[in-house]
C-alpha cells in the first residue's frame, strides 16, 4: 500500500476500516471497488470525469442505493494531499460542497485498462466483445497449441488479482507442457491432474 494510496481495493480496503475513501473511475473496477470498500469504510466516494458511470447496471444500481457511497461526477483529481506518510485528502478540479479539497483516508485508483489484444486477433485469436482473449478452463485459446492467461483473458473478468493470473499462468504452463509432449510423442509422466 503506498501510503494511503492503492490499486486494488480488494486488496486493501480492509486497511481503511471505518475511514473515508474514494475510488477514481467510473467503470466496473471503480464502482464494484466501492460497493466493495463500503463494507469496510465509513464514507465512500466515487470520483468520476464524466456525467455518469459506465459501470454494468448491477454495479451502479448498488452503489447509487448503498447510502455510504456518493459520487462525485465531472470531476479529477489534481493532487493528492498528505504529509509524506499517509494521505489527508485530494484536491479537486472543481467545487465540491463549496471546496476544491476533499478529506480522505485512502485514495484507490480504479480506471481499469483495456486489453490489448489486437495483434492475437490478427492471428485468427478469438476476442470477445470487451477485448479479452476467449480461452477455456485449460487456458487454451481457439488456435491449438496457443495457450493464455492472465488479465487479458476472458476467465479473469471475475477477479483481477496477481495471484489469480498466476494462478492462470500456471494452468497455461500445464497445458502447454501436455500439448508438447502429446504432439512429440512422448508421455509426460503421471500427475495429479486430469487434463481431457
Amino acid at each position: 500500500m503506498g501510503r494511503g494510496v492503492s490499486y486494488c481495493t480488494t486488496c486493501d480496503v480492509t486497511f481503511f476500516r471505518g475511514k473515508t475513501v474514494a475510488l477514481i473511475g467510473g467503470s466496473n473496477a471503480a464502482v464494484a471497488g466501492a460497493v466493495h470498500a463500503a463494507n469496510f469504510a465509513k464514507k465512500v466516494y466515487i470520483i468520476y470525469r464524466r456525467d455518469q458511470l459506465r459501470a454494468e447496471p448491477m454495479w451502479t444500481e448498488e452503489a447509487l442505493a448503498n447510502a455510504k457511497i456518493e459520487v462525485i461526477y465531472k470531476t479529477n483529481i489534481t493532487e493528492i494531499l498528505g504529509d509524506g506518510a499517509k494521505v489527508a485528502g485530494v484536491k479537486l478540479d472543481r467545487s465540491y460542497q463549496n471546496s476544491s479539497k476533499l478529506d480522505l483516508d485512502g485514495v484507490f485508483v480504479e480506471i481499469g485498462g483495456v486489453p490489448v489484444s489486437s495483434l492475437l486477433k490478427t492471428l485468427g485469436v478469438k476476442i470477445d466483445k470487451n477485448g479479452y482473449v476467449d480461452v477455456d478452463k485449460w487456458m487454451k485459446t481457439n488456435i491449438e497449441g496457443l495457450f493464455a492467461a492472465g488479465d487479458f483473458t476472458d476467465e479473469s473478468e471475475v477477479l483481477k488479482q496477481a495471484i489469480t493470473a498466476c494462478s492462470q499462468g500456471a494452468v497455461a504452463a500445464f497445458s502447454a507442457f501436455k500439448y508438447l509432449t502429446k504432439k512429440q510423442g512422448r508421455s509426460s509422466g503421471k500427475n495429479h491432474i486430469n487434463m481431457r
